[in-house]
């Protein structure tokens, strides 16, 4: 029995520190105060997070973008909305990292990597200041 209850804490303990905040990785989701960075893993075809709340108060803010990627193969990570890009990453190989800031207003995003058709694979997501 004293294995089986250890085996469940083990357990109990490695599925929780995956939830812990931090403001990215490869959950779904996330949510960040403004000035706290978002930290983005690319691969093919996907991010890590999908989608990203900026919370800034209202007010504009600088996302702080640190990018790594995971793939095989060259990507980045670019902002834009209404069809307009507004800033992001250079273009990275695989187990690089890179960094950007850019300013947002409140409002709805999109991120992507621009590299190739890599989003319209499916390498993209969506940003949300509020």
């Amino acid at each position: 029995m004293r294995r089986t209850g250890t085996a469940c804490l083990l357990l109990a303990a490695t599925a929780l520190a995956g939830c812990g905040g931090g403001g990215g990785g490869s959950g779904k989701s996330v949510t960040v105060k403004a000035g706290q960075p978002v930290r983005f893993t690319a691969d093919e075809y996907k991010f890590g997070p999908k989608s990203v709340t900026l919370d800034a108060g209202g007010s504009p803010a600088t996302l702080a973008i640190q990018l790594h990627n995971a793939g095989a193969l060259a990507h980045d990570l670019r902002v834009k909305s209404g069809g307009k890009e507004l800033g992001g990453t250079p273009v990275i190989t695989n187990g690089k990292d890179s960094s950007a800031s850019v300013k947002l207003t409140p409002g709805t995003y999109t991120f992507f990597c621009s590299v190739g058709d890599h989003e319209a694979l499916g390498m993209k997501g969506t940003l949300t200041v509020k």
